[in-house]
């Protein structure tokens, strides 16, 4: 009997033991099971770029485009816009219509920038004969100019832009066959159009845009050669439509390039008006017919974070009127009138005038 109790206690116990290794086997194969299913979307966001865990990719400083549980969401870094928060280093969600498009914002701009206007006068005969070509130069134009431009972004494709800059004269050299000296004054430039972005693909787009542009460059002789010629003013306005195009690319760094190109269909209008009355010295005014202008120029935006952003931009422009023939003409004296009469009558007109610029400014803007 004893025997019995010692044999069925050891197997007892031995069931005991054997229940008790199989519990802690079967723990740990649950703890094994539970840490292998822990780790495995934060393994499959690894070795999958779309997917991504919240700890990995939202810092709790800052708003990323996690889901109010904190689980993974799909983002896309393709699609990327340009100013995503890049101070946070956070991807953007997968909710861009367009790889690249345009946000709102406002520039304050100051710059700097060279020009050269040309004016160039003749007689014609009633033979169509032309003679005596006067031309007037206003040469190494410093200007100096402060203004600001915007864009505004509708929605992935329609936008509209534009800029007013008013500039000062502050040197400058004045050239006539008769007539020297230095020059100061002021410029006005105001631009306004709407545009369409297409997207070429996932980092450039191409916007197609048109509008109207006025520029006034008003100069004022000073030191003149001939005393009587102080203070004579030349204006020169060129006023109409323009079509361009808007090349747009940018990177994830938070850069975006703009490289652009305007063609103008422009009214030109000068005067010379001298306040004062002199015999050797006259006020004239004229009209052109149509002048074309052609700008090329290139930005380059930094966003430095969600929403301030630095623009660098260089342009260059070449306006023409040229071959404009007999054009209407009034002043105050003789010269001006039409036609000229001495032995034979002949008429007075503009037969060329240009504006050439290069120009760059530094600007600090907002983002909306």
């Amino acid at each position: 009997m004893k025997k019995k109790l010692v044999i069925s206690m050891a197997f007892n116990s031995g069931c005991s033991i054997f229940k008790v290794v199989a519990s802690f086997i079967s723990l740990t194969q649950s703890a094994i099971a539970a840490d292998f299913f822990s780790n495995a979307p934060e393994q499959s966001a690894t070795q999958d770029p779309e997917y991504y865990t919240c700890q990995e990719i939202c810092p709790q400083d800052c708003t990323c485009p996690c889901q109010a549980d904190r689980s993974p969401q799909k983002l896309d870094y393709s699609c990327e816009p340009p100013i995503c928060p890049q101070v946070c280093g956070c991807p953007c969600p997968v909710d861009e219509s367009e790889c690249l498009r345009l946000y709102t914002y406002f520039l304050v701009d100051g710059g700097y920038r060279f020009d050269r206007i040309t004016n160039e006068t003749g007689i014609q005969f009633p033979n169509n004969f032309e003679m005596f070509d006067y031309s007037t130069i206003a040469k190494n134009l410093q200007v100096f100019e402060v203004g600001g431009k915007g864009l505004i972004a509708f929605d992935s494709h329609w936008y509209a832009r534009g800029f007013y800059y008013y500039g000062w004269i502050v040197d400058g050299d004045f050239s006539e066959p008769s007539l020297k000296g230095k020059q100061n004054g002021n410029t006005q430039d105001g631009l306004g159009g709407f545009g369409y972005l297409a997207p070429i693909n996932q980092t450039c787009s191409l916007g197609f845009l048109g509008g109207w542009a006025f520029d006034e460059q008003e100069t004022i002789l000073r030191e003149a050669s001939l005393n009587p010629f102080n203070g004579l003013k030349f204006t020169s306005i060129w006023n109409g439509p323009w079509l361009g195009l808007d090349f747009y690319a940018r990177n994830r760094n938070g850069f975006l390039f703009n490289l652009g190109y305007e063609f103008h269909g422009a009214n030109w209008r000068g005067s010379w008006l001298l306040e004062h009355h002199s015999s050797l010295a006259y006020s004239d005014q004229r009209r052109g017919g149509i002048a074309f202008g052609h700008v090329v120029y290139a930005d380059f935006l930094w966003f430095i974070n969600c929403h301030f952003l630095i623009d660098l931009e260089v342009k260059y422009q070449n306006w023409s009127l040229q071959s404009v023939g007999i054009v209407n003409s009034s002043g105050s004296v003789p010269f001006s009138s039409s036609p000229v009469c001495g032995p034979v009558c002949a008429t007075t007109f503009v037969k060329e005038a240009t504006w050439e610029s290069i120009g760059v400014s530094l600007n600090l803007g907002y983002s909306f």
